[in-house]
Parts: C-alpha cells; sequence; structure tokens
C-alpha cells in the first residue's frame, strides 16, 4: 500500500533539498529558486565569497575543522545581512549574497 506524504513532510523535504546541510544557507538549488521568484527589479549587489585555502586545511588540519569554517562563515554571513537578502553555498567554499532592494544604484555602490 502507497502511503503520501503530509503537506509538512513535502515542505521539509523541498526545504532539505534547497538547503546546504551545514551551514543552513540555500544551495545551488535553493539559489536558482529564490533568482527566479525575485521580483522587484531595485538595484542588487553580488558579493561572492571564496575561503583561500580550504583544501589544504582539510588535508592539514582535517575535514571536521574546514566543516567548522564553513559553518562559523555562514554564521557570519547571517549575522552582518538582512533578513530578505538572499544567501547561498553554492560550491565548496564558494558563497554568494546577494542584498535585495537597495533603493539607488549609490546605495548599492555603498
Amino acid at each position: 500500500m502507497e502511503r503520501s506524504l503530509s503537506y509538512e513532510s513535502r515542505q521539509t523535504l523541498h526545504e532539505d533539498a534547497c538547503r546546504d546541510y551545514l551551514t543552513g544557507l540555500l544551495n545551488r538549488r535553493g539559489l536558482n529558486a529564490a533568482v527566479r521568484i525575485m521580483k522587484k527589479k531595485m538595484p542588487h549587489a553580488v558579493f561572492l565569497f571564496d575561503i583561500d585555502n580550504l583544501k589544504q586545511v582539510n588535508e592539514t588540519l582535517g575535514h571536521s575543522l574546514g566543516d567548522r569554517l564553513l559553518k562559523k562563515f555562514g554564521d557570519l554571513l547571517h549575522a552582518r545581512t538582512r533578513s530578505n537578502d538572499i544567501l547561498a553555498r553554492f560550491g565548496g567554499d564558494e558563497f554568494l549574497v546577494i542584498m535585495r532592494q537597495m533603493g539607488s544604484e549609490e546605495t548599492a555602490l555603498k
């Protein structure tokens, strides 16, 4: 007999599929979905971060330390951005922040 998933279970699975398990930020799938649904054409500021030498950290000090470094950086992004900004980890050590609704190009540049 086939059981159907509850609405809450389907939502949880969808959320898990769109989030990075380590940082809680959007993953590539979640980032693509967020960008598709962005409605306002206001200026946005886009920041790309790449953690240098993460592979070396993993190889010399262990993957658990590398994971803690990634999580800490995700926490830092959460703490330094607004709730309506889009935060994503879209590669092993690559992060993207889209700061939405900047109001003007001048504000975005600041």
